[in-house]
């Protein structure tokens, strides 16, 4: 199964992962915590590749997830199981079928925590089409939950990624790619999507 390459970053992580030190050291507490998702590819194709600069340079100075892998194929398993734990018995990028398990959205506003979901391409807040343009409604887990579609607060909460440009700005943080970011995109050019979208929340 293919290794999904840079699928999470953890921004503001960074600091507590350099080596056998990290591993003396308590977990700190995290004003925020960034997950950016991008498409799977093979490890062998994107480490030591000059063509994706900016993986490389995360592997380097971060961490490489080696076990971390895909739990199913096509994409729409695996998204669902970032957020919750479980495939949810989906088995394909349906865009009509909805379940009840419990999610990440959950486990957050349990704990009195906020949370967002930028997605590329997305018309806007809250829309729960299966496709528009280059938006993929597969690419976004969080619109599958049944008790986040009957919320309206919740739905508000899943935005176009034009606007975490404008939060990050604000200081108000609390990002699924577009069909083209997917993994028929070379790496050098989701390298260049990852650098121009999340660089700035390294030095924020």
């Amino acid at each position: 199964m293919r290794t999904l390459i840079g699928v999470i970053v953890v921004v503001l992580v960074a600091a507590c992962c350099s080596g056998a030190a990290a591993a003396r050291r308590p977990v700190p507490r995290f004003a925020h915590v960034l997950v950016v998702v991008l498409e799977n590819k093979d490890q062998s194709n994107v480490l030591g590749d000059s063509a994706a600069p900016n993986f490389n340079a995360f592997a380097r100075r971060y961490a490489v997830l080696s076990n971390y892998g895909g739990v199913a194929h096509p994409s729409l398993p695996n998204y669902l199981a970032l957020i919750s734990g479980s495939t949810q018995g989906i088995t394909s990028d349906c865009t009509g079928c909805v379940v009840n398990g419990q999610n990440l959205a959950d486990t957050l506003e349990r704990r009195h925590k906020t949370w967002k979901a930028y997605a590329e391409g997305l018309p806007s807040p809250g829309f729960t089409g299966s496709s528009m343009g280059r938006y993929a409604k597969k690419h976004v887990p969080f619109l599958y939950f049944q008790d986040v579609l009957s919320k309206p607060s919740r739905l508000r909460r899943v935005v176009p990624l034009t606007q975490f440009s404008r939060d990050l700005a604000a200081r108000r943080l609390p990002a699924s790619p577009r069909r083209s970011s997917s993994g028929t995109r070379r790496a050098a050019g989701r390298g260049r999507w990852r650098s121009a979208r999340t660089t700035p929340t390294t030095t924020s």
